[in-house]
């Protein structure tokens, strides 16, 4: 049985794209024989490419490290960059710790400006790049922030931020928003948008078009103490309910070692609001749909390896970012010396950019080096940042 795709992209995600087979009656022989049954046929993860160091901390509010919670748009032929960069100096009653959100900005992805942009003070003068800090978040801390462009939004708050802040003389912790027009003037909600909990991760955010609401993934510890990747949908972003645990490697196939320590969302390819969200079944399951007019959702989360204190980045896929296959086999970011005992921790950043014609990258962060793009045929890496 052939499938009619025309021009059509299929994403070979999971195996609903490849036809099961089936069993006929054969009414010679009185019995049934199998039919159009997939033959020689793998799903297996492309290991992308990685490229040279392309960020690495220069600027005093930088002096500790870029750290490796990054959001990367490619948006008006430009792309932009929002990291989190540790400075050594900072005031204790902005419960910032010195982290800091800084902005970049470049024409092809390797040659990077970091604009003066004279909105945020550091040590009395706004002669930098940082554009939020926990000043600017009403003294309540910065840490582990997503950019995302929302685009039901109005024009004064068409880029959106979520992160987690904090009050430490009590320690609470809580997950904060902020809008701006532009990606740089930010205005910080003086409420949360949810309070008493802590996503000690990069915690991501985006809108999605078929369910008409925001979705969030955040940060969620399990009973038995694993970190694990929970989600949470709302209509209005300023209000969201608590997250639900929705990917944990707790199963007999998974090792008990190994956590969950980000989860770098990317909503790839939307299927659009065809027809009306069903709040019973959102995610549409068990409609007989075919693979290319489905959402596409990608992860590419840090997996903690207790036994060797470091991470690599795995890739999770799913159709409707709510039912998940972990490619627990196939580590798409890993050093070039596995194993030696000095792998150190790579993170995949937040966003999937087009790196010229026929290829996408993902920002991926090597912890004490730099940062670089990890790329693969329509795939990037980022204290230091790379493609991959």
């Amino acid at each position: 049985m052939a499938r009619e795709i025309g021009q059509n992209k299929v994403f070979f995600i999971d195996w609903s794209p490849v036809y099961a087979g089936w069993l006929r009656y054969e009414a010679g022989s009185g019995g049934f024989s199998s039919f159009a049954m997939p033959q020689g046929v793998r799903l297996v993860v492309e290991r992308p490419e990685k490229s040279p160091a392309w960020l690495k901390s220069e600027l005093p509010w930088e002096d500790r490290s870029i750290h490796a919670y990054f959001t990367v748009i490619h948006d008006g032929g430009r792309y932009r960059l929002w990291y989190e960069a540790l400075g050594s100096y900072f005031e204790k009653e902005s419960d910032d710790y010195g982290v800091r959100l800084c902005y970049a900005e470049s024409d092809d992805g390797y040659h990077w400006t970091r604009p003066r942009l004279g909105v945020v003070s550091y040590r009395g003068s706004k002669d930098n790049n940082v554009v939020f800090d926990g000043y600017v978040g009403h003294k309540f801390g910065y840490a582990g922030g997503t950019v995302f462009i929302d685009p039901v939004a109005p024009a004064e708050e068409r880029y959106k931020l979520i992160y987690t802040g904090s009050v430490s003389s009590i320690q609470k912790a809580m997950i904060r928003g902020a809008t701006s027009p532009d990606g740089i003037h930010w205005n910080a909600f003086k409420e949360p948008l949810f309070d008493d909990y802590c996503s000690d991760t990069q915690t991501t955010a985006h809108y999605d078009p078929r369910l008409r609401c925001y979705v969030g993934y955040f940060r969620q510890w399990s009973e038995d103490g694993r970190r694990g990747i929970a989600r949470a949908t709302t209509k209005d972003f300023r209000i969201w309910p608590r997250p639900v645990m929705m990917l944990l490697l707790d199963g007999p196939q998974d090792h008990p070692c190994h956590d969950l320590y980000t989860n770098a969302h990317v909503l790839y390819q939307s299927a659009g609001p065809d027809e009306p969200a069903d709040p019973e079944n959102p995610s549409n399951e068990g409609a007989a749909i075919l693979p290319f007019h489905t959402d596409v959702h990608l992860m590419f989360p840090a997996q903690y390896t207790r036994e060797k204190d470091s991470l690599e980045v795995y890739l999770a896929t799913s159709r409707d970012g709510i039912r998940w296959h972990y490619w627990a086999d196939d580590p798409l970011v890993v050093p070039e010396q596995r194993g030696e005992g000095r792998e150190g921790s790579f993170y995949a950043a937040c966003g999937m950019v087009p790196m010229g014609k026929d290829k996408m990258a993902i920002a991926y962060v090597r912890s004490g080096k730099k940062t670089a793009w990890s790329q693969s045929r329509r795939r990037a890496r980022g204290h230091s940042a790379r493609w991959s």
